[in-house]
C-alpha cells in the first residue's frame, strides 16, 4: 500500500473531504465460519485494515477520528444487515464499506433516516490488488457523464432495449427520478460505489396509489440471464418475471432463487454504467461501470416502491456472456436518443 500512499491520500480528500472532528470508519464483514472464506476474501479484509491505517494516518494531519470494525457477513448481496450494525454504524459520518456481500441497500437505508450527517461510499468484492488504477482515479469527466445520464433518465418516459441474443425489452420510465454514482462523497445525503461512475433509475412499476394516476407499468419484454453456462430467457409483464424459458434444470434452479421472495421478481433498476477506464472483468461489482445493468428485486432505495430481501444487478455490458446491443431512450415529445450502440456507450452524447 505504500507504493500507492500518495495517490490513496489524495483520492481519500477529493472524493470524500473530510473535515476535522468529523468521524470516519473503514467497516469490512467476516465469514461465520472459514469454510465460505476465500483467498479474495482474504485479501480485501487486509485491504480494508490497510485502508484504516492510512486513512488513520491522514486523521492524524487533519484533525478526525478514524476507527474500524468487522461484523458477520449476510448470505446474499444487498440484503439488509443487522440493526445493531446499522446502529453502531450511525455514529460516524463518513463510512467507507469493503465487503464480500454488498451493503449498499443498508448504507441507503442508513442515510435515509441520518441523510443531514452521514456519507458512504460500498465497495462490494473490491479488486484493489488487481485493478488499483480504477480506485484511484479522478472523477472528473466521469461525474459529467453520470449527472449527464441522471437527467436524460429522469426526463424519459421509457428505454427500448436489443440484446445479442436478439430479445427485445421495454423498461417503463415515468413517474421515476434518475440518479448519478459520480465517484463524489464531500457532504452528508451522499452514496457512492467504488468503482464509480453510473446513471441509474428505477422503473416505474405501477403500485400503491400509482396505479390509479399513471395505469400499469408498461415494462416488457424478455430480459436473458446468463446462469451457470447458460442463457435462460426471463418473460417480464408489468414490470415483474413471470416465466422463464430455457434448459429444464436451469430452468428448474433459478425459479428456486426467484421464490425466495416475491417481489425478487421485479424490475428494480435500470443502470447505465460510464467509465471509461473500466473494463469488464469478471467481477459484476466493477462490469456495471463499463455498460448496462439491470436489477431484479429492492427498488426502494433508488426511489422506486419496492422493498425486497435483496438487489441483485445483471450486467450486459460489452465483453459480458449476453450484452445490451443498443439502448434507445424515448422521450415524451416523440425525441430519443441512443446511448448504447453496438455494444457501446456513447460517450459524445453524454457531453
Amino acid at each position: 500500500m505504500s507504493r500507492l500512499s500518495v495517490s490513496f491520500e489524495k483520492m481519500i480528500n477529493s472524493v470524500f473531504s473530510p473535515q476535522s472532528n468529523e468521524r470516519v470508519l473503514v467497516v469490512t464483514d467476516e465469514p461465520v465460519s472459514s469454510f465460505y472464506d476465500s483467498v479474495d476474501w482474504v485479501n480485501r479484509r487486509s485491504v480494508a485494515f490497510e485502508w484504516y491505517q492510512q486513512i488513520q494516518n491522514i486523521g492524524k494531519k487533519k484533525g478526525f477520528f478514524v476507527d474500524f470494525i468487522t461484523f458477520d457477513a449476510v448470505d446474499e448481496h444487498n440484503k439488509l444487515i443487522d440493526a445493531k450494525i446499522l446502529n453502531k454504524l450511525a455514529e460516524f459520518n463518513i463510512i467507507i464499506a469493503l465487503t464480500e456481500f454488498s451493503i449498499t441497500s443498508s448504507l441507503a437505508y442508513l442515510i435515509k433516516r441520518h441523510s443531514g450527517r452521514i456519507r458512504c461510499a460500498s465497495l462490494p468484492q473490491a479488486d484493489i490488488f488487481r485493478f488499483p488504477g480504477i480506485y484511484y482515479m479522478s472523477y472528473d469527466w466521469v461525474s459529467v457523464y453520470a449527472h449527464r445520464l441522471k437527467s436524460v433518465l429522469t426526463d424519459a418516459i421509457g428505454a427500448d432495449i436489443l440484446f445479442t441474443t436478439g430479445d427485445l425489452l421495454f423498461i417503463d420510465l415515468r413517474n421515476r427520478i434518475g440518479g448519478a454514482d459520480d465517484g463524489l462523497c464531500p457532504e452528508a445525503g451522499h452514496l457512492i460505489n467504488l468503482p464509480s461512475g453510473e446513471g441509474f433509475c428505477a422503473p416505474y412499476e405501477g403500485v400503491d396509489d400509482e396505479r390509479d394516476i399513471f395505469g400499469v407499468s408498461k415494462t416488457h419484454g424478455i430480459l436473458p440471464i446468463f446462469f451457470q453456462d447458460r442463457i435462460i430467457k426471463a418473460e417480464v409483464v408489468e414490470n415483474a418475471i413471470v416465466g422463464f424459458t430455457g434448459a429444464s434444470d436451469e430452468v428448474k434452479k433459478l425459479k428456486s432463487v426467484f421464490s425466495v421472495h416475491k417481489n425478487r421478481k421485479n424490475i428494480a433498476e435500470l443502470g447505465i454504467g460510464c467509465n471509461s477506464q473500466v473494463k469488464v472483468t469478471g467481477n459484476p461489482f466493477i462490469d456495471e461501470k463499463a455498460g448496462v445493468h439491470i436489477a431484479y428485486g429492492m427498488s426502494r432505495h433508488l426511489g422506486g416502491k419496492i422493498d425486497c430481501d435483496l438487489h441483485y444487478d445483471l450486467v450486459f455490458a460489452k465483453g459480458c456472456e449476453v450484452e445490451v446491443e443498443c439502448l434507445k431512450l424515448l422521450f415524451a415529445e416523440g425525441s430519443f436518443m441512443d446511448v448504447v450502440l453496438n455494444g457501446d456507450v456513447q460517450y459524445d452524447m453524454l457531453q
